[in-house]
Formats: structure tokens, sequence, C-alpha cells
């Protein structure tokens, strides 16, 4: 890599080890209003979620192939977020993975998004009930509270109900982070006395390119220990960390 910063930037978003981010990067982050990002939870065991799904798909849809591929998704996300610490914001997000496979093995009786919401914050406080007092607990919970019950009368505004318009699409990106802010805004402010003001540029840009970076890091991974090693794809990987960094910095620095 020719940034040490690169590799340790992966293992930060991947496996939530920071002991290789610089405090610089780490303030660059906090400042930026992106904290959240090094923070694991549902961004990154989603889009494994989502890529397991993508991977599983030949499976065909089956009943028995379907009742498979949940049984796989389950125990790889339970295997990935035992792997880095099980934090409450990570335990929230397999609650929900499980609780959904678990609707979706029975169509008849699909579960809305807030009862899931709900069964999950129920589960993990009989697992853990001192959970209650952690930060990313509350940060995380509150979060996924207002894309349940605000995020969905935000994008109701947009005019255009196509999935494939670019203006929609940056509508609900924005609203999302609207609606996360607003949730969770208080309480960061309660404890850390400080509020993002860029955090709308910050989701709109610096998520989508941390969600490429994780994808590139994720292949690079699976093909290394198949005994491949891809220049392009690590080539990808660089300038997408490089892009992240340079984003963060700009933000914070404005």
């Amino acid at each position: 890599w020719s940034r040490e910063e690169i590799p340790a930037l992966a293992k930060a978003l991947l496996c939530a080890d920071k002991s290789g981010l610089s405090p610089e990067l780490k303030e660059t982050f906090r400042a930026a209003g992106a904290s959240h990002l090094l923070a694991l939870s549902g961004l990154h065991l989603g889009l494994i979620y989502s890529l397991l799904q993508l991977l599983l798909s030949p499976l065909g849809g089956f009943r028995v192939s379907r009742l498979l591929r949940s049984l796989l998704t389950v125990s790889l996300s339970c295997f990935y977020t035992l792997m880095c610490g099980a934090s409450d914001s990570l335990v929230r997000a397999l609650l929900f993975i499980v609780l959904r496979e678990l609707s979706r093995l029975f169509p008849s009786r699909m579960a809305r998004s807030r009862d899931i919401l709900c069964a999950a914050l129920l589960i993990q406080l009989c697992i853990r009930p001192e959970s209650i007092r952690s930060l990313s607990f509350q940060l995380s919970y509150l979060a996924v509270a207002s894309i349940t019950f605000i995020l969905p009368h935000l994008q109701a505004i947009y005019p255009s109900e196509s999935r494939h318009d670019p203006g929609k699409r940056i509508w609900d990106a924005a609203c999302t982070a609207i609606s996360c802010q607003a949730a969770t805004a208080p309480l960061i402010w309660i404890r850390f006395k400080t509020f993002p003001k860029y955090f709308i540029l910050t989701n709109l840009l610096a998520v989508g390119t941390c969600e490429l970076f994780l994808i590139c890091c994720l292949a690079l991974t699976a093909l290394y220990c198949l005994g491949i090693e891809s220049i392009i794809l690590k080539s990808l990987a660089e300038a997408l960390g490089k892009g992240l960094i340079f984003i963060l910095e700009t933000i914070s620095g404005l």
C-alpha cells in the first residue's frame, strides 16, 4: 500500500480494530461527523448481509432453499458479529437480521419494521440489561427508530416514486441523514457538547464511498484467502480509501 492509513482504515471499518488509526485521522472522522462509520453497526453488517444474499441467490426460491439460505446467512452474520467483539450496535443489527429471516420463512406472518425494532430491543435488554447505559446502544436504537418512524414521512414529500430517479435517490439519502441526526443530535450534544454541521454532506459523499471501499476490501480478502492477488482491485480499494480520507478531511476543514 502506498499509504499506511489505507490498510489501517480497512481493519477499522471491517473488524473494529482501530489500533492502526492515527489520532489525527480519528479526529478527522469526528470533526466531519463520520464517527458512526468507525463504529461497526447496521451499515457494515447490512452490507455483508446483502452480499451473502447475493452470493446465495443461486440456491433458488424453494422452501428448503430459503431455509438453507437463511441458516447460512444467520450463521455467517453471527460469526462476523462475534469475531468483531459483539458491540451493542452490532448485536442490534444481528438481531434485526435474525428476526427478518425468521419473518421471511413465514410469509403470512411477515413482521413490520417497527415490530422487529421492538422485538430486538426487548431481546437485547433481556440478554444484557446493562446495555441500556451504553452510548452505542442508545445511538443505534435512536437512529433505527428515526428511520422507522420519521424517514417514511420525509421521503413522501418528494413528488416522484420512481426508484430510478437520481433526484429521488439523493433525496432519500439526505432524508436518512436528517432523520438520524434529528434523533441522535440531542444525545450527542448532551454527551460531547458538539454537533456535526455538515452531516448531510458527509452522509451523501462519505457513506457511499465507504460502502464501495468495504466491498473492495471484502473481495480482496476473499481472493487472498484463495491465493489470488488482484492488482486492479487493490488499486481500486486504495483509490477509494484515499478518496474517503480526502472527503472527510475536506468536510472537517470547512
